[in-house]
């Protein structure tokens, strides 16, 4: 290395601001699925879910029943590095898991035939059939076996109900997840406390939601501002 550059800071490379839905869009999304119907229900909870926690979606994907606690309404989570904390759930995100759950406990109880397995495998988002092997497994969000959906699987999820509401921009859980960090802001939430919430180790990677607020509050004053 030449010496003569010894000392001089890199020109630092500014952070990409994160793609987030609109909260007019967000309520669009979750307005699409029909809680009678078993894979509406299940794709319905998993978006409340990511929306309503600010989960990652590995986070999501392992998350068990057992570490949801109703009264508390919060959740158990490990993250990076297996990093535990405790998340706040939302009521309407709570009512929607109680509703999938019930589903699964009325097969476990016979109330309900288990639904028979595909003939063949379909492309597209995995099919919320609650076979006995689901409706006994610890995880939330289990496929025929009862082991945990992927984070790809789930990631098809998302983009059925986007595509349902006709959404266009390219939404996928980490858009959920930034859209939860940008409205807590936006609505007055202490900065700290959304990086306890995302799990973030630096404050300066939650600082990047506050450009996005920034962008929005320039925008506004531009459509807004006779003079602007």
């Amino acid at each position: 290395m030449d010496s003569s550059a010894r000392g001089i800071e890199g020109r630092k490379i500014p952070k990409r601001i994160p793609r987030v839905l609109s909260e007019a869009k967000m309520q669009r999304l979750l307005t699409q699925a029909d809680p009678a119907e078993v894979n509406s229900l299940r794709d319905k909870t998993v978006c409340e879910m990511l929306y309503a926690t600010g989960l990652r979606v590995s986070e999501l994907s392992r998350l068990k029943i057992d570490e949801i606690d109703f009264e508390k309404e919060t959740l158990r989570c490990y993250g990076k590095g297996k990093k535990e904390r405790v998340v706040p759930v939302g009521q309407v995100a709570l009512d929607y898991v109680r509703l999938y759950l019930q589903q699964r406990e009325a097969v476990k109880l016979g109330v309900l035939t288990p639904s028979p397995m595909p003939t063949r495998k379909r492309a597209g988002r995995p099919t919320a059939i609650i076979t006995e092997q689901a409706a006994n497994s610890p995880y939330l969000f289990p496929n025929t076996k009862g082991e945990a959906l992927s984070p790809a699987q789930l990631l098809l999820i998302v983009k059925h109900v986007a595509a349902q509401a006709d959404i266009e921009e390219n939404v996928s859980p980490h858009v959920l997840r930034h859209s939860f960090a940008t409205h807590l802001l936006a609505h007055g939430a202490d900065l700290r406390v959304i990086q306890e919430l995302l799990g973030h180790s630096q404050i300066t990677t939650t600082e990047i939601y506050t450009q996005v607020s920034d962008m929005r509050l320039r925008e506004a004053y531009k459509r807004a501002h006779p003079r602007a």
